[in-house]
């Protein structure tokens, strides 16, 4: 039987990394392969220390919980209905501009930092079929994104474009909620 790809396009996003109250915040989006409906999510990271590393870590985990909630028929899918899917039927390809996350999970690397985090995106990514990481290098032009050839070519970069806009501007909100917080 052949796996059905989904596509998840993740990015995280920690505004004052390695700063004395950073702020961060995640973003996703997921896609069958060949279709034209996704889900896509984002939101601040109720963390507090959060780094672009763990915002990393963390828009890859709450994907992984979001497509396990819909194979167990727990969530609505892309199209808004409710139905069970076998995870084993899928094929992840992660899409990622984070060489560390990519490195952490499948490249073996040792991990120092953010274990229980990676722990448990291991135990989501052992129901699925197979994953694999593709890597995104750089961010386009606005000229390359308003040209049809280069957006057919390049479908990867235009969707992790997208959440990395959602993911900066959801790591803004925690920034800003962070503030009103402490002024009242």
């Amino acid at each position: 039987m052949a796996l059905k790809t989904l596509i998840i396009t993740t990015d995280g996003a920690c505004s004052g990394n390695g700063q004395l109250e950073p702020a961060a915040g995640y973003a996703f989006s997921i896609e069958m392969e060949g279709s034209t409906h996704k889900s896509v999510q984002s939101g601040p990271i109720a963390d507090e220390y959060p780094t672009n590393q763990r915002a990393e870590a963390y828009a890859l985990l709450e994907a992984l919980r979001h497509i396990v909630g819909v194979c167990r028929g727990l969530k609505p899918n892309a199209v808004g209905t409710h139905s069970t899917i076998d995870p084993k039927t899928l094929n992840l390809l992660v899409v990622t501009d984070s060489e560390w996350l990519i490195g952490a999970i499948w490249g073996g690397n040792k991990r120092n930092a953010n274990t229980e985090i990676l722990a448990e995106i291991d135990l989501q990514l052992a129901v699925f079929g197979s994953s694999e990481p593709f890597k995104v290098k750089g961010h386009p032009k606005p000229s390359q994104l308003r040209d049809q050839a280069f957006v057919a070519a390049n479908p990867n970069v235009v969707r992790h474009n997208a959440v990395d806009k959602l993911a900066a501007a959801a790591a803004q909100k925690a920034r800003e909620t962070r503030e009103l917080e402490t002024a009242g």
